[in-house]
Formats: structure tokens, C-alpha cells, sequence
């Protein structure tokens, strides 16, 4: 069984992404901290990186990394932006706030 079959989880660019809203917010990062203990972040490897390869090309969008990783585990993306993610061939996407 593969680790995203196993519960909640997170690739390391929406970690990297948390973080930096922090940062740049100034903000106390300690609770989102909190959070990455409960749910595993996964580490973008070879897989993602082949799969982003060959997704459709939009400049200069993290969110082409995010889909391509989560192609690569057969994960089920969950956002609330969705719109960024619909030209994505065989990405399946939930949104939990709609």
C-alpha cells in the first residue's frame, strides 16, 4: 500500500508554499507546524518531476509541480482553486469548501 493510500497528505511544494505565506506574512508558523505532524508531507521525486514533463505548460505556476506530484501517486488533489487545475488530463480534484 502506498503512503497517500494510507490517509491525509501533503506534497513538499504546498509545504514550501505554507511556509513562505508565513514569512512573508510574518506570521507564527507554529501552528501550521503542528499540522505537518499529523499530515505526512511527501517528498517530490523522479516520479513528479516526469509527470510534470508532460503535463500541458503554463508559465511560471506551482501549481503545475502540485498537480504533476499528485498524478504521480494517483492522490486525489483537494483545493479550493479549482480553475487552476481543470486542464489537467487525468488529475481528479475535490474541493472540501464548495
Amino acid at each position: 500500500m502506498r503512503a497517500h493510500e494510507r490517509g491525509l497528505v501533503t506534497s513538499s511544494i504546498c509545504f514550501g508554499e505554507v511556509l513562505l505565506g508565513f514569512e512573508r506574512g510574518g506570521g507564527d508558523s507554529g501552528p501550521a507546524l503542528e499540522l505537518f505532524e499529523f499530515v505526512k508531507v511527501l517528498p517530490y521525486d523522479q516520479q513528479a518531476a516526469a509527470q510534470y514533463a508532460r503535463l500541458p505548460f503554463r508559465r511560471g505556476r506551482l501549481d503545475r509541480l502540485i498537480a504533476a506530484h499528485s498524478l504521480s501517486i494517483g492522490a486525489v488533489l483537494v483545493t479550493n482553486n479549482v480553475a487552476d487545475f481543470t486542464d489537467v488530463p487525468g488529475l481528479k480534484i475535490e474541493n472540501w469548501l464548495a
